[in-house]
């Protein structure tokens, strides 16, 4: 096309208009919301985008992130961070960092570094710990832990376990352990 017409008919200026319609906006804060299912709930399409305060999920629920309290009946899922308390009937799952408590009945995720408390019925996961986690069966963190991991059957860290691990079966450390108190063995690679 030639430059007189693109200028005359102005194909630049609808070019621009179509993209700003169609972008979602960046991460938005909001007060509270109120979820069923994910993306349908008082944040809708753009669930996975806001960060809020106070978050109830009745069955599954879905948020760009909780500084607060989230509340939920089955899961919650986070695409990025929380600070403050999660508490959830099945799990929690962290996209990011988790920054305070997160209760689960059944699991706890955290995509980045956990600092606070995990606490969950079977199961605890982590990146990086630098908290206490309480589970039922198993502790898992991938990379160190710090703090304190306590489990009716193991816990396992990944890296160096500056954490007392206590387990009814065994303890795994893939560095430096600090102390390891099990009820059949401890295994630490490092020294």
């Amino acid at each position: 096309m030639h430059p007189f017409d693109e200028t005359l008919l102005n194909f630049e200026k609808w070019r621009h208009q179509s993209d700003t319609w169609t972008r979602r906006p960046p991460n938005q804060k909001r007060i509270a919301q109120v979820s069923v299912l994910p993306f349908i709930g008082t944040n809708t399409y753009q669930s996975d985008d806001v960060t809020n305060n106070l978050s109830m999920n009745i069955l599954w629920g879905m948020n760009g992130g909780v500084d607060g309290m989230e509340i939920g009946g089955g899961i919650n899922m986070v695409k990025t961070d929380v600070k403050g308390f999660q508490a959830a009937g099945l799990g929690n799952r962290v996209g990011r960092n988790m920054t305070g408590t997160q209760f689960g009945g059944i699991f706890n995720y955290a995509g980045g570094t956990t600092r606070g408390l995990q606490a969950a019925g079977v199961v605890n996961f982590a990146q990086r710990a630098e908290a206490a986690q309480a589970a039922g069966l198993v502790n898992f963190v991938r990379e160190d832990a710090t703090g304190m991991q306590a489990s009716g059957l193991f816990n396992m860290a990944g890296g160096n376990s500056r954490a007392l691990q206590a387990a009814s079966l065994f303890n795994r450390s893939g560095g430096d352990a600090k102390v390891q108190a099990a009820g059949g063995f401890n295994r630490s690679v490092g020294s």
